[in-house]
């Protein structure tokens, strides 16, 4: 009977590593890069986003300061208007009971 022949596998050098680690650092490295593009675009927005929000805000704070003010001169009038009905009211009341 004869032996099967050997099967030669071919021997790793210890280029071929290396050359596969430098190709996978090269991918990481640009994938970092793309990364870091993206992170500055994010940052650009946020910042954008931050200042449109802060006048809309401050556009708001006015608004509230105007309407508050608002409100208490209506109430300052409400006040006088009730205070000469009530004067009013007083003089009937008099001439009635007189």
């Amino acid at each position: 009977m004869g032996m099967p022949a050997l099967k030669l596998e071919p021997e790793e050098t210890v280029e071929d590593p290396v050359v596969e680690i430098r190709e996978r650092l090269v991918r990481v490295e640009t994938n970092v890069e793309h990364l870091r593009h993206d992170v500055t675009e994010l940052k650009t927005d946020v910042r954008q986003l931050d200042a449109k929000l802060t006048a809309k805000i401050e556009g708001l704070q006015e608004k509230l300061v105007q309407a508050v003010s608002d409100m208490k001169v209506g109430l300052e009038r409400n006040r006088v208007w009730y205070l000469l009905q009530f004067i009013a009211l007083l003089g009937i009341l008099v001439k009635v009971f007189k």
